[in-house]
């Protein structure tokens, strides 16, 4: 997995593009580590990840760690929301955003980037 990132300060939203093979919950993991320092460094609670672009490699148990977060790391991401986008949407990603939302995160899941600005710019 490859990634870069840009904030735009008008809108709030830091946006995350992924490339390459994306493993859950590893490259998840990676993913949510960069998002709460970038939280705690410039105060941004907005993140698109677009992860588009991506092979996914993930199955129901490693979808299910990804959106669990533990401890520290949790209690950050708590304080941001964030919309990821997928060319098209599985099953797998349905789940993910469920256990997240279930666990007190605010995340969704798009298959259109427009959508997910959209969500996203209500604020958090």
């Amino acid at each position: 997995m490859n990634y870069t990132h840009e904030f735009d300060e008008a809108s709030g939203i830091c946006t995350i593009r992924v490339t390459g093979v994306f493993r859950r919950p590893e490259d998840s993991d990676e993913l949510k580590r960069f998002a709460a320092d970038f939280f705690t460094s410039n105060g941004c609670r907005l993140f698109l990840i677009d992860v588009s672009q991506t092979e996914l490699i993930a199955g129901t148990m490693p979808t299910f760690y990804a959106g669990t977060p533990q401890g520290e790391l949790a209690r950050v991401l708590r304080q941001v929301k964030t919309a990821f986008v997928r060319r098209s949407l599985t099953e797998d990603d349905h789940f993910l955003e469920t256990v997240a939302v279930n666990r007190g995160f605010k995340l969704r899941a798009f298959d259109s980037i427009d959508k997910a600005v959209a969500w996203l710019a209500r604020g958090t």
